[in-house]
């Protein structure tokens, strides 16, 4: 699972996640909280992305949550496909994009 920048949609810089390497979960300061792009694909689309992403690197839903600071509920919900606020949808969505880049 890798991650760019906020802001860099699409951009080549990709940052690997190791979960070796993780101790804690990522969390942003005020100051590093900017807006999500609109995702670009299709949310049935990304899940496959996150779920193949998942399988290759050996981290569950858990470690996906922690690193991208996504409450565990809701991305379940999200990964299901169950109704939940569209926003919140929108949002996990660009944020999983960005996760497993292009």
């Amino acid at each position: 699972v890798s991650s760019a920048p906020a802001g860099e949609a699409g951009a080549s810089h990709a940052v690997e996640i190791d979960a070796e390497q993780v101790s804690e979960p990522a969390r942003l300061s005020e100051d590093q909280v900017t807006e999500l792009p609109e995702p670009t694909r299709s949310q049935t689309e990304i899940i496959r992305l996150v779920l193949e992403a998942m399988e290759e690197r050996g981290v569950n839903q858990t470690f996906i949550c922690g690193r991208l600071a996504l409450s565990p509920v809701y991305f379940s919900m999200w990964l299901k496909e169950k109704q939940m606020p569209a926003r919140k949808k929108s949002l996990y969505a660009s944020a999983c994009e960005m996760c497993v880049g292009d």
